[in-house]
C-alpha cells in the first residue's frame, strides 16, 4: 500500500509545479501585452499633447500673420514680433523642461528659448541623442508647417 501512495504523491506534485509554472508563464504574458498596450497608450496620449501645442502656438501667432498679411506690419516686424511671443513658450513636462522652437526653412534657428546661443545660427546638423542628424526631420517639419500654417508672405 505504501508504493501506491509515493507515485501517487509525485504526481500530484509534479501537476501541482505544472500548473504553478502554466499560472506564472500566464501572469507574464499578460503583464507584456498590459505593459506593451500602456505604452502604446502613453505615446498617443505624449502626440495628443504636441500637437495640441503646436495648435496653441500657431492660434498665438495667427494675429500677427494676419496683419502681414493685411499689409499693416512687414514680413520682418511680423517675424520679430512672432520670435518674441516664441521665446517665451516654455514648459515643464514630466522628464524636463521643453519649448516650442522658431526656425527659416532652410535651418536657421530664429527662437530658442532654453538654448539661445543657438538663436540665428545654423541647425541643419543638430544632432539628437542617438547621433542621428535631424537635418531631414527638421526639413520635412518645415516643409508641412509651411504648406499647413505659416505663410509671412505678402
Amino acid at each position: 500500500m505504501r508504493k501506491n501512495i509515493i507515485p501517487s504523491f509525485r504526481r500530484t506534485k509534479t501537476r501541482s509545479a505544472l500548473s504553478v509554472l502554466m499560472l506564472f508563464i500566464t501572469m507574464l504574458i499578460i503583464l507584456f501585452y498590459l505593459a506593451q498596450n500602456y505604452r502604446s497608450n502613453l505615446i498617443d496620449v505624449r502626440k495628443l499633447e504636441l500637437k495640441r501645442q503646436v495648435e496653441l502656438s500657431l492660434n498665438t501667432v495667427e494675429p500677427i500673420l494676419q496683419l502681414v498679411r493685411e499689409g499693416e506690419l512687414s514680413r520682418e516686424e511680423g517675424i520679430d514680433k512672432t520670435k518674441e511671443i516664441i521665446r517665451r513658450m516654455t514648459y515643464t513636462g514630466e522628464t524636463m523642461d521643453n519649448y516650442i522652437f522658431m526656425s527659416t526653412y532652410e535651418g536657421v534657428m530664429l527662437a530658442q528659448p532654453l538654448e539661445p546661443s543657438k538663436q540665428d545660427t545654423l541647425q541643419l546638423d543638430m544632432q539628437d541623442l542617438y547621433g542621428m542628424f535631424m537635418e531631414y526631420p527638421l526639413r520635412y517639419s518645415l516643409l508641412c508647417t509651411r504648406l499647413n500654417h505659416l505663410n509671412f508672405s505678402t
